[in-house]
């Protein structure tokens, strides 16, 4: 299946069923490649975020990671969230709140969660885990 990269660019492919004559916004059709990446990346994106409010559980209180997967998965489970709510619209046909448009606030958003997450671990991490484990960890 051959992807038309030439249509990103045009504003009426993301501004397909926002207003004016195309006000239906087209459905994904189920044969499509889009239609199960789709499903299956908020679907995914949703199970990560749930396991990351999880596994704060199993951590201890005063592990640097404890507080930082808290607020991760929050943000992971909203873009889950948000992302099955925009495709649920968007095979609906619900002409604004569908409309492609809506995929670029999400991608930006999980963006800069991920530089976050990247700039944590590359920054900040280890030297917030050594005083961890210099003062609460205690072997038995």
């Amino acid at each position: 299946m051959n992807i038309d990269w030439d249509k990103f660019k045009s504003l009426d492919y993301w501004l397909a069923g926002i207003s004016g004559n195309i006000a239906i916004t087209p459905i994904i059709e189920k044969n499509s490649q889009f239609f199960w990446f789709f499903l299956w990346l908020f679907a995914i994106l949703f199970s990560i975020g749930v396991l990351m409010k999880i596994s704060t559980l199993f951590l201890h209180i005063n592990h640097p990671l404890n507080s930082k997967l808290n607020i991760w998965g929050d943000n992971i489970l909203w873009i889950g969230i948000v992302g099955d709510g925009w495709f649920l619209l968007r095979q609906l046909g619900v002409g604004f709140l569908g409309a492609r448009l809506w995929l670029l606030p999400m991608v930006l958003w999980f963006l800069i969660l991920f530089f976050f997450i990247i700039r944590y671990f590359w920054l900040y991490f280890y030297l917030e885990y050594l005083y961890f484990k210099k003062n609460f960890y205690k072997p038995e």
